[in-house]
């Protein structure tokens, strides 16, 4: 009994000591000083915050809090349309002439570090800010006219401005490109060899035009008819059609997949049986055929093709379950073709830089079978007609 008591009274004795180192660990884990990420990431949100609430002394004072807890190091805290940006909603227009002529506010050879990313994925602040300096564009532009900068800098800000809200993400979908063009144009020629010519015709004057490669599907059914001798042998059928295709500039390559029907007119002997009359017969073929764009007029395209691969032709299921042994019995053949599609663009080529859409293709192909009496079957031609249905795409790409 006194073991009994003397233990409760030991654990009685325990608790609050547990109790209290508890409380001085939580003590000492909400005294540790905050990390740099959790300083930048409550930070940038800050900044975000005053910025919607229109507080830009606040913005100026965070963001310069946040440069001086990375050591001075500006790409550690902000990308550089994001930095540009807030420097335009300051008005701290040396800073940002300063910023824009350094490799470091050269976008397109910006590396981010893994900590930005994360921060940037987290809240948007790019995002917000361009959509907020979009709305208030007109505001931004009027300061800058106040400010004491020279002429060539306020009007080269203004440019920058316009290429940084409304040109590179829009100018594949919209006008916007040829406008940013001509307002780079108009620049060049107001001021010949400024400091800010190259950076002008590097960043901000350019061209966008189709890549020479592309790639599109397309798939599609029709008619086979046989002529020669093979048409003694196999009446007419119907086709399917799925194809890969590959351009370069004018030059198509596709990768054919034709599954076809038809039946037999006469008895094909094999071992010990035969493949009647009558029957089903399957056609499978897989080609490839180069051709290239001959012609081109507004919607419509004619392209001449030709092209090798293999065919093969053997009995229907129901043949094979009727007659097992007819499992193996196949034809194959080399398969030589030519041909040509007729194609109908279905999409809008009045759009600026139009890189794709659906296509109708009416396609014919003379086909050749080296079969020549090898197996039974005698030589012929065929003819496959189909209309097929298809998508196709190209990049856009930056010419100059």
């Amino acid at each position: 009994m006194k073991i009994i008591l003397s233990t409760f009274i030991f654990f009685l004795c325990l608790a609050p000591l547990i109790g209290q180192t508890n409380d001085t660990i939580r003590q000492e884990i909400l005294g540790q000083s905050p990390s740099k990420l959790e300083i930048l990431s409550k930070g940038r949100r800050l900044l975000l915050e005053n910025l919607q609430k229109g507080d830009l002394f606040k913005v100026m004072e965070i963001k310069d809090v946040l440069i001086s807890e990375a050591d001075n190091n500006v790409n550690e805290v902000f990308f550089p349309g994001e930095y540009t940006l807030i420097l335009y909603r300051t008005e701290e227009y040396s800073d940002l002439l300063a910023y824009i002529k350094s490799d470091a506010g050269n976008v397109e050879d910006f590396r981010s570090e893994r900590m930005l990313d994360m921060l940037a994925s987290t809240d948007q602040l790019y995002k917000n800010i361009s959509l907020k300096s979009a709305e208030s564009y007109e505001v931004i532009i009027h300061f800058l006219d106040e400010s004491e900068l020279a002429e060539v800098e306020k009007d080269f800000l203004e440019l920058h401005l316009y290429w940084m809200l409304f040109g590179p993400n829009s100018a594949k979908e919209t006008e916007a490109l040829a406008d940013l063009n001509d307002r780079a144009d108009v620049f060049l020629e107001k001021y010949p060899n400024s400091e800010f010519e190259q950076y002008v015709r590097n960043n901000i004057r350019f061209k966008l035009g189709l890549n020479d490669w592309g790639i599109g599907y397309e798939v599609g059914m029709g008619y086979i008819g046989t002529q020669g001798e093979m048409a003694n042998q196999f009446k007419d059928g119907f086709l399917l059609r799925t194809a890969i295709e590959g351009t370069y500039k004018k030059t198509v390559l596709s990768l054919n997949i034709n599954i076809g029907g038809t039946s037999t007119k006469v008895d094909f002997p094999y071992r010990e049986t035969y493949w009647p009359r009558e029957s089903a017969a399957v056609m499978m073929d897989i080609d490839l055929s180069l051709g290239y764009r001959l012609l081109e007029v507004k919607k419509f395209s004619f392209t001449p093709f030709i092209g090798f691969g293999a065919i093969n032709l053997s009995p229907g299921a129901q043949e094979i379950n009727e007659d097992t042994s007819l499992a193996k019995l196949n034809y194959t053949a080399q398969n030589y073709l030519a041909g040509m599609n007729f194609t109908f663009d279905l999409g809008n080529k009045n759009m600026p830089y139009y890189n794709g859409g659906n296509f109708l293709n009416l396609r014919y192909t003379f086909v050749k079978p080296q079969y020549n009496g090898r197996k039974g079957i005698e030589s012929g031609h065929i003819h496959w007609v189909t209309l097929g249905w298809g998508i196709y795409s190209r990049a856009v790409r930056r010419i100059f």
